[in-house]
């Protein structure tokens, strides 16, 4: 397992979205999103509750 995703779940935890990790790792949303993905799957249960973002 690879720190980078580590360091990527910690910045989720702590901001509570994948939108303000991002910004504070300086990287997408989408990578945001595909780490914590690996990192899911490699311990095989979902780490977060996930919502539909209102649009609009």
């Amino acid at each position: 397992m690879e720190l980078e995703v580590v360091r990527t779940f910690v910045a989720v935890a702590d901001n509570g979205q994948f939108q303000a990790a991002a910004d504070e790792l300086g990287i997408t949303q989408q990578a945001v999103s595909k780490r914590v993905a690996t990192l899911e799957r490699a311990l095989g249960a979902p780490l977060f509750a996930r919502s539909p973002r209102a649009r609009g």
